[in-house]
């Protein structure tokens, strides 16, 4: 990112930045200093909106296709910014606590991108407190898998893919796509949480 950063100083780069500095992220101290001195944050960010415009990906690997497409002009912003201050929003409103695992980031991040294709592409009718409490429900599963992985992975194989993908290669295009899965399917209802795989 800081080699782009050097590099591109258009459009869609300032659309991450300003949306790496909205208040959401504060309100849930997401970032720390040091991402802002990396610029994690705006990697963050950017991660995001290519995700929401394209589909998961590895790492950075489009990063320098989009910044370069779009470095003078970003037709999407007006649409984009508008979209994600209702998923903000619709994620606050999921009351989610402070100490909830949806504020590390990879989990941010897949929560955030599917709450936007629940939203705005597959337009579901979904309720945020109804959708905050299966979240939690969800969160309390994958956190209980990290303590006594052995025990949970044998009750439900999901919860424990689901925590695989979110500690190791968080940023691998296939694991990103399965934590996308079940997330989506928290989000939708369609999750079984009593499962019992054999």
């Amino acid at each position: 990112m800081e080699i782009n950063n050097a590099r591109y100083d258009g459009e869609i780069k300032q659309f991450a930045e300003k949306f790496s500095q909205d208040s959401f992220f504060a309100k849930h101290q997401v970032f720390s200093k040091t991402d802002g001195k990396s610029m994690n944050d705006v990697s963050f960010a950017l991660s995001v909106v290519i995700t929401v415009m394209l589909t998961y990906f590895n790492l950075e690997k489009e990063f320098e296709s989009f910044l370069h497409h779009y470095n003078n002009e970003f037709e999407d912003k007006q649409r984009l910014e508008t979209e994600f201050q209702e998923v903000f929003r619709f994620i606050n409103e999921c009351r989610l606590p402070d100490d909830c695992r949806a504020w590390r980031k990879s989990d941010l991040f897949t929560l955030l991108v599917e709450i936007h294709r629940s939203l705005f592409k597959e337009e579901n009718n979904v309720k945020p407190i109804e959708v905050g409490k299966r979240l939690l429900q969800f969160y309390d599963l994958v956190n209980k898998s990290a303590k006594a992985n052995e025990e949970i992975g044998a009750e439900h194989g999901r919860i424990q893919e689901y925590y695989k993908a979110a500690i190791q290669g968080t940023q691998s295009r296939s694991n990103r796509i399965k934590r996308g899965k079940i997330i989506q399917d928290v989000i939708n209802g369609d999750f079984e949480f009593d499962k019992k795989e054999k």
